[in-house]
């Protein structure tokens, strides 16, 4: 097992202008976990891998594996990528067309100096914990995209290195494959034991996978913690949002009662006390719908009309507006003759939600609590 700490670890590019990517980032990954790099295309977090691998020099900072510097700008430290005992997982699987899957298996072994290891078995044992070991005398063209990201996952893991770095390789994947492969990582990730660090802008894929997770912003964390923790408290704005809570209600208190985009909230508080304004967050499973005027004392309701609706199978989409502003509801698409089954474009609609559900947010993107129902505890 191998722990891997960056501290300090800053990264720019230069076109036109130097434009950095990376700054100041503070990592640490324990033994035999798998921490997820969560966040947009740009925030960073492909280059921090590839800081780690070696494949990107950094500005300044350090990169460890347990007490083994690997890159030290001060130090002048910079271990190349073939001695740092990482494997790589690319999203574009990256095999040999020329060679053979076990050919392609192989290769980091023959690339360390480790032949005899190949002689050992390592190769077949690796193939085995993928199911690829009746493709090993299979050329790449031959196999379809599952299979091929399966014999890169083993080629990644068969020199038994310290860190496996993982960049969005289930990306090129359709959907029925990607479910497949993703729980066959995790199985093998919790049966090895290995150390892990995974790239993805999948928030599926991340609380499926990650041990922690990191959402990424401009190059810094802006927030790590476990899927639950990050799931249930997300601190910012910008991490409510990247983690499904799409949709973006401006309430605000005019007098005694509370409005959101100018129609009036019905229903229990949503505001902390002595707070005029806030944005509140939701996911659209958390907003359900009903016929008008069947608001409930210990909800927030709110009225709307339905301007779209599609089929999704046991749930429906529906986009609602509320004082010109749309949301997003998913609610259950009932059973035949239900009433979620006759809603049309126009149809008004009570929209309600739990405030226990929401998520508030300041002017600075700062999370503030909501207040609590009588006798629900903290």
């Amino acid at each position: 097992m191998t722990s891997l700490t960056i501290s300090n670890l800053s990264k720019s590019f230069k076109a036109r202008k130097r434009v950095t990517v990376i700054e100041d980032l503070d990592l640490h990954v324990m033994d035999g976990e798998m921490l997820v790099l969560l966040g947009p295309s740009g925030c960073g977090k492909t280059t921090a891998l590839r800081c780690i691998s070696g494949l990107e020099v950094p500005d300044r900072g350090a990169i460890r594996f347990d007490d083994t510097t690997v890159f030290d700008s001060d130090s002048r430290v910079n271990t190349p990528p073939e001695r740092r005992s990482i494997g790589m997982v690319f999203q574009s699987y990256a095999l040999w067309p020329h060679m053979t899957v076990r050919k392609n298996i192989e290769y980091p072994l023959r690339r360390r100096g480790l032949r005899s290891k190949i002689a050992e078995g390592w190769v077949e044992e690796a193939a085995r914990l993928v199911d690829c070991s009746a493709l090993l005398d299979r050329y790449p063209a031959q196999l379809s995209g599952g299979q091929q990201q399966r014999v890169a996952l083993a080629r990644g893991l068969v020199a038994r290195p310290d860190v496996v770095l993982f960049d969005e390789p289930l990306s090129n994947l359709d959907t029925r494959l990607r479910d497949s492969v993703r729980s066959q990582l995790h199985e093998l990730h919790r049966s090895l034991g290995f150390t892990g660090v995974f790239v993805t802008h999948d928030q599926g894929e991340a609380f499926a996978l990650g041990s922690r997770m990191a959402i990424m912003r401009s190059g810094a964390i802006d927030q790590i913690g476990t899927p639950q923790e990050v799931y249930e408290h997300p601190r910012t704005e910008y991490v409510a949002d990247f983690i499904g809570l799409t949709n973006a209600l401006d309430v605000w208190r005019d007098g005694d009662i509370e409005r959101m985009f100018g129609v009036r909230l019905s229903g229990r508080a949503l505001l902390v006390e002595g707070a005029a304004k806030a944005r509140v967050r939701l996911r659209p499973t958390d907003i359900e719908l009903s016929p008008p005027g069947t608001a409930a004392a210990d909800v927030c309701s709110f009225p709307a009309v339905v301007v779209d609706m599609t089929y999704g199978g046991n749930r429906l989409d529906v986009m609602v507006d509320i004082d010109g502003h749309r949301l997003h509801a998913q609610i259950d698409a009932g059973g035949a003759g239900s009433w979620q089954r006759d809603l049309r474009t126009g149809t008004a609609v009570t929209g309600r939600f739990d405030p226990a559900a929401a998520r508030l947010y300041g002017p600075d993107g700062a999370n503030i609590p909501v207040p609590l129902a009588e006798g629900v505890p903290a």
